[in-house]
């Protein structure tokens, strides 16, 4: 699911009470809250709280520590909340030395504790928020990542549907808006699964480039298998959908469905914009025989959120690739040009901290044009360590 827009992220009034309720009893998590509060406080400018921010994150930690009794729901919180601080400070150039990675390694534990059947919409929303934050930063280049998406490749299970949820807790008359969300969220769900299995597979592949325990040949049969079985997934389940909305009008009347199929639609393309060029340092100078099929995507990316509200946190990063892949100079200053109208976007202003980057790369792409070595030869993730642009996410 999209996670979020502006400063907070797509919960309600009712959630943010039941995370406070959680607090009341719990102290780690009430000062992992006012940590949080005082850090978005020095983000917007206030730099007086930033040793406020400091005080209420060490009393999270130390007073978490012995905590054997906390129910898991109460630490999944914790965690969760120490995670968006740490990301942020990360954002900051505060050193944080990986804390953020930590939280993500507890996380994952704590999944397998939270019983599937008594999620309610908040824990489940943050459980999908998890999960893609975690995927993009593995798919940001950083070794330490991958501990949640890991733990739902071996057993996806404990995340929750988003149609059961929802029809679970509203009154629903027509049995075939049930049927047409499902048919949404198996799309949804099955990109969702790619999107994380890409990142571990972009991880591994970086890492055995590093080591040279594989050679190109062996690298381009694995992407060209993943890209088989993503497209064939894909086309069979997007068919379905195609059809069933050429005869029936009704089904985006569900505003969930709609959003969801326009989120999968967005990670369809990013995934295979990120498959053809960023998997491993050089790879673009194997680009050609796949450069048309990753402009159409580019393009597609760019004309998609174009049509959407750019207050959403998750247009950040299919703009950004849109961007570094795209060949066309047009293309280069609409994403731009899009990533621009975002920089209010998110508690860290990470979409400043993405956009920064990829003018850089722009400018050592324009440097390398018309030399020996291509333009396609600027690997971002390498790229953005040599200019100390450490990347965890995009737009939190």
């Amino acid at each position: 699911m999209p996670l979020g827009t502006l400063h907070k992220l797509c919960i309600d009034a009712e959630a943010e009470e039941a995370v406070l309720n959680h607090s009341k009893g719990f102290k780690p998590l009430y000062h992992a809250i006012c940590a949080l509060s005082s850090l978005s406080l020095v983000l917007g400018g206030q730099q007086s709280f930033l040793i406020e921010a400091f005080q209420h994150y060490d009393w999270a930690i130390s007073t978490c520590i012995g905590c054997a009794w906390a129910e898991p729901s109460s630490l999944f919180y914790l965690h969760f909340i120490l995670l968006i601080y740490d990301i942020c400070c990360v954002a900051q150039g505060i050193p944080d030395q990986d804390m953020w990675a930590q939280h993500l390694q507890h996380l994952a534990r704590l999944m397998y504790c939270l019983r599937k059947d008594e999620l309610d919409k908040t824990q489940a929303y943050i459980l999908w928020y998890i999960l893609y934050l975690d995927t993009q930063s593995s798919l940001a280049g950083n070794d330490e990542a991958g501990s949640c998406v890991r733990a739902h490749l071996a057993n996806g299970s404990f995340l929750p549907s988003w149609t059961q949820l929802q029809y679970a807790h509203e009154d629903i008359d027509s049995q075939n808006d049930s049927g047409n969300s499902s048919t949404v969220h198996d799309l949804a769900l099955f990109m969702c699964k790619q999107f994380a299995k890409l990142s571990q597979l972009a991880l591994r592949m970086r890492k055995e480039t590093k080591e040279g325990k594989s050679d190109v040949a062996m690298r381009q049969k694995c992407i060209e298998d993943f890209h088989y079985h993503l497209y064939s997934g894909w086309t069979r389940r997007y068919q379905v959908i195609l059809v069933r909305t050429s005869s029936e009008a009704r089904l985006w009347v569900d505003p969930l469905s709609r959003t969801m199929l326009d989120f999968a639609l967005l990670q369809y393309s990013t995934t295979v914009i990120y498959l053809h060029t960023s998997m491993y340092p050089g790879q673009s100078l194997r680009l050609s025989p796949m450069r048309k099929w990753v402009a159409q995507h580019c393009s597609k990316i760019l004309s998609l959120v174009s049509n959407q509200s750019l207050g959403q946190h998750h247009l950040s990063f299919p703009l950004f690739l849109a961007g570094y892949a795209s060949k066309s100079i047009q293309e280069k200053v609409q994403a731009v040009k899009l990533m621009e109208s975002m920089q209010a976007v998110g508690l860290s202003n990470g979409s400043l901290r993405s956009l920064a980057l990829l003018k850089l790369i722009y400018a050592e792409q324009e440097a390398r044009r018309g030399s020996l070595v291509k333009t396609e030869d600027v690997d971002w993730i390498g790229f953005s360590h040599e200019v100390g642009i450490k990347v965890v996410n995009f737009s939190l």
